[in-house]
């Protein structure tokens, strides 16, 4: 804040930050209860799913990445939905 970035953008930053150790569970929590930080996990994901980037993949490789953030749009959005925070 104090080189002038805005309270909201620092807010979008720590809510997408995942600490050491951190369970998906809590950091799943963490980017849900900010409407800025989920914007941008759901942008970070757009791009990292895009199926050409997916295409320069291995199959294997391809199908984990799919089923990690299939999962974390699918935690993202029950916690959204007023589930429990961890």
């Amino acid at each position: 804040l104090e080189a002038g970035v805005a309270h909201r953008v620092v807010e979008a930053v720590i809510a997408i930050t995942r600490l050491p150790g951190q369970q998906d569970d809590a950091y799943y929590s963490q980017v849900a209860a900010s409407d800025d930080g989920t914007a941008v996990k759901q942008a970070d994901i757009a791009d990292n799913t895009d199926p050409n980037r997916l295409a320069l993949l291995d199959r294997a490789t391809r199908e984990q990445l799919e089923i990690k953030y299939a999962n974390a749009l699918a935690a993202i959005a029950l916690y959204r939905k007023g589930a429990p925070t961890v």
